[in-house]
């Protein structure tokens, strides 16, 4: 059980998770792993399953099931496999899991440099979007879906969402619905994907979602996503109000999903969520001055030449006759 710990500290990519209501008779799984993955971890669940686990990999070669096991009881067993690129093909994988009876359960992930960043807005030009959907807050539950990949040799092509079943998961795919990914302006967005359209987001408390595209060498890639929506109510946003969308609009200088990142002072800036301070502060809100530190001001120096005719009086010399006096300001009187 350990070396499974270990193991998914580094996993980050959850590329397919499914289950079949009933796997007496065999069920059929197949999925796409990206040719920049480095491992594949499987974790397949059911009655008396172990022995009844057959995996192709894309150039339909017979997995050797035990030489990759690293977890096994009766009811669950977990295959880890590195993965390398003479192994790849532009062709699923494919696993075939038999029970004794009743369902099975199919977890695939991967260790990849390729993430997908999901992100929710109700504004088709917002780049800030919230990290979770928002639908069960408001009366209108359309909302766009954003996706961020590394960089653009990476595509977004199809997203598809729909409510999340714990109790029953094998009802999960037959109810998503799907639609197309369209790109962004990357110049200006650092999420480069959007869904074609607001879609109808489910109000259920779990939310799923798939989404695929293709890699720089045109190979299909996929991942699963789950999302929860725990928070219904409306007082969620800390500082500022759910439009009829849902999504939090935030009073002025507030930032954060639910509207709990508070402005940045002395003329810091925030990036994401932390707060970049100017030269001579720090803090969380960059709200303390270095000790010692004096801000450099600089004072202009303005001359000022004024003019005073005198009538001259007796005994006084001629060169008297005119005084120049220069007034110069510096906070106080210089003659």
């Amino acid at each position: 059980m350990s070396s499974l710990l270990v193991s998914s500290v580094t996993e980050n990519a959850l590329i397919y998770d499914g289950a079949v209501q009933d796997c007496s008779t065999s069920a059929a799984f197949i999925f796409n792993v990206e040719e920049e993955a480095t491992t594949l971890v499987l974790n397949i669940v059911g009655e008396d399953v172990p022995n009844m686990v057959l995996l192709s990999d894309p150039n339909r070669n017979r997995i050797n099931v035990p030489d990759y096991t690293s977890f096994m009881d009766q009811n669950t067993i977990t295959l880890s496999i590195g993965l390398n690129k003479t192994q790849y093909r532009a062709t699923p994988w494919s696993l075939s899991v038999r029970t004794t009876s009743g369902p099975c359960f199919v977890q695939v992930r991967a260790v990849s440099p390729l993430t997908v960043i999901p992100g929710f807005t109700s504004i088709m030009s917002n780049d800030y979007p919230a990290e979770s959907p928002f639908s069960t807050r408001g009366s209108d539950h359309h909302a766009y879906t954003v996706l961020r990949v590394p960089n653009n040799s990476y595509t977004v092509d199809q997203i598809s969402i729909g409510p999340g079943d714990v109790a029953n998961p094998w009802t999960d795919a037959t109810s998503l619905q799907s639609v197309q990914a369209l790109p962004r302006d990357t110049a200006s967005c650092s999420y480069q994907y959007i869904s074609e359209k607001n879609v109808e987001m489910p109000t259920s408390n779990l939310v799923r979602m798939e989404v695929s595209g293709h890699t720089s060498t045109s190979a299909w890639y996929q991942r699963t996503f789950y999302f929860e929506q725990i928070n219904v109510f409306a007082s969620v946003c800390n500082h500022g109000q759910a439009n009829m969308y849902g999504e939090c609009v935030c009073a002025d200088g507030y930032s954060g999903q639910f509207c709990d990142l508070p402005p940045c002072r002395n003329g810091a800036t925030r990036s994401m969520t932390v707060c970049l301070c100017a030269t001579g502060y720090y803090g969380q809100l960059c709200e303390n001055r270095i000790g010692g530190f004096e801000p450099i001001t600089t004072t202009t120096t303005t001359p000022i030449t004024i003019t005073i005719p005198l009538q001259p009086t007796p005994g006084s010399s001629a060169a008297l006759n005119v005084f120049v006096v220069f007034f110069i300001v510096l906070g106080k009187l210089l003659l």
